[in-house]
């Protein structure tokens, strides 16, 4: 989202401006202007990626199907069409090679569709706000629909069978091992494990530290983990030491891995192990550590901050349980049962 090394034009900030005012700003200008701002109110590098990324891919869709349209010119019925192309048209994964066929599936999620639509939602009311176009036209459409299912998480057989798959002597398969050992431990994001360095280990006291540059709330944190995850990333370390790498996860020429390279790795042994009606994701092994932290006692307040949130509004959704586990914990807790067992 380079600047063309132009001088810029000077923009009526008026709201009542004409179209002809507002027009010899271009596309690649507005967003430099918006992501400097966000630069200096302290976002996360991440951060600032992830919305490169969604921008980016709403130009896509504006070069494919609406050439030349200016800022000022997108409507509610523009942004409308661009949510029928991502539930219906989209292709995952469409120009990647080496991904194979059964992945490229046709279709976002409605959960991902709002995930595109508020990051430019975001990009639109920063415009509206500095007066760079008149109004924001996102704030004419509404989100779509999401079912309010509970949040799926793993059994414990489809976790002993996903540990199972990753061939251990070989060291892309020992590395996943330890990869997934270490989300279902301690509930970390994909990014954040993608992104430990060596030195952001402490193997004697058994935590890590995620850095407040890949942490989603630009905020570091340190996590613990079990002595069993601790022996196998003594292994991983000892395999990385040939790479002379920095980081903990890399591929086999000593590179940094990928969050995506990860993302399709669970997602193949998720294949691998026969596991069905559930996703097989990295955020799954999180939805995992959280709802079975709680179910065997741990306080909402400490998961929070293991899980790096600002606040407990995303972990009351990691908490939500099915019919079983309300059983289960009805016959742990009822007053009954406990004055009974005195």
């Amino acid at each position: 989202m380079s600047l063309t090394g132009k001088r810029k034009p000077k923009l009526n900030r008026s709201h009542s401006s004409t179209s002809q005012e507002f027009s010899a700003a271009t596309w690649e200008e507005l967003y430099e202007i918006y992501r400097t701002a966000k630069e200096t109110e302290g976002l996360a590098p991440s951060t600032l990626k992830s919305r490169d990324k969604y921008h980016r891919y709403f130009m896509d869709y504006l070069n494919a199907f609406h050439e030349g349209i200016k800022p000022y010119e997108i409507t509610a019925t523009v942004i409308r069409s661009w949510i029928v192309f991502m539930q219906k048209e989209h292709v995952c994964y469409e120009a990647n090679a080496k991904i194979p066929d059964y992945m490229k599936k046709t279709g976002l999620s409605p959960a991902t569709v709002n995930t595109f639509l508020r990051h430019e939602k975001v990009f639109f009311s920063f415009l509206e706000s500095e007066g760079y176009i008149p109004e924001n036209p996102f704030k004419r459409v509404k989100m779509v629909k999401e079912e309010k299912d509970v949040i799926q998480a793993f059994t414990e057989e489809q976790i002993k069978k996903l540990l199972s798959v990753p061939d251990r002597r070989s060291y892309r398969g020992y590395r996943d091992y330890v990869m997934m050992l270490l989300l279902l431990d301690t509930g970390i994001r994909i990014i954040e494990l993608t992104n430990l360095r060596i030195q952001d280990v402490n193997l004697p006291e058994c935590t890590l530290y995620v850095r407040a540059s890949v942490s989603k709330n630009n905020a570091g944190r340190n996590v613990p983990f079990s002595k069993t995850t601790r022996k196998e990333i003594q292994g991983l370390i000892a395999e990385v030491s040939d790479f002379g790498s920095e980081y903990l996860f890399t591929t086999v020429y000593g590179n940094r891995l990928n969050d995506g390279r990860a993302r399709l790795a669970i997602k193949e042994y998720g294949r691998l192990a026969g596991i069905e009606n559930i996703r097989v994701s990295p955020h799954t092994f999180r939805h995992t550590f959280a709802k079975i932290y709680i179910l065997n006692g741990g306080d909402p307040f400490t998961l929070q901050k293991l899980l790096g949130h600002s606040d407990l509004t995303m972990v009351r959704r990691y908490i939500q349980m099915n019919d079983m586990d309300l059983k289960r914990q009805h016959d742990r807790f009822s007053p009954l049962n406990v004055v009974l067992k005195k």
